[in-house]
């Protein structure tokens, strides 16, 4: 189960937004908004950021979260200290796809710990999605 709230957080989301279009967005602002939504459990702002095949998994995974009172209340408090920096950005030289390095900090059983995680988005009809 820490893995799976680990993988929540970064992938929110690692994979995880309030406008997914691009907007002016670059991939590092649609993986801002992603995270800032997963943080403030917004999962429905989330959902609009994934591909199609990552919805039904994140969607299972965010119930899991949510039925489970104990797991909620420690991804609230994980969530309450974490923060986030964007390491770097790098769009394929095509332009569909991008990869975001992000490392985050949370505290986890009372310490601090930091995850740096690579994420991928890929350009769907204009709009970056995770």
């Amino acid at each position: 189960m820490k893995r799976i709230l680990k993988l929540m957080v970064v992938i929110s989301a690692c994979w995880l937004i309030t406008a997914c279009g691009t907007n002016g967005t670059s991939p590092s602002g649609m993986v801002e908004k992603t995270l800032n939504a997963f943080i403030k459990m917004d999962f429905e702002t989330v959902k609009k950021c994934l591909t199609e095949n990552r919805i039904e998994r994140f969607e299972e995974r965010a119930k899991n979260l949510l039925e489970d009172s104990l797991q909620t209340d420690k991804f609230r408090q994980m969530a309450k200290d974490a923060s986030y920096k964007i390491v770097s950005e790098k769009i394929s030289d095509d332009g569909n796809s991008a990869a975001v390095v992000v490392s985050m900090t949370f505290m986890q059983n009372g310490k601090l710990e930091e995850d740096v995680d690579e994420m991928k988005l890929i350009l769907v009809n204009g709009e970056w999605k995770i």
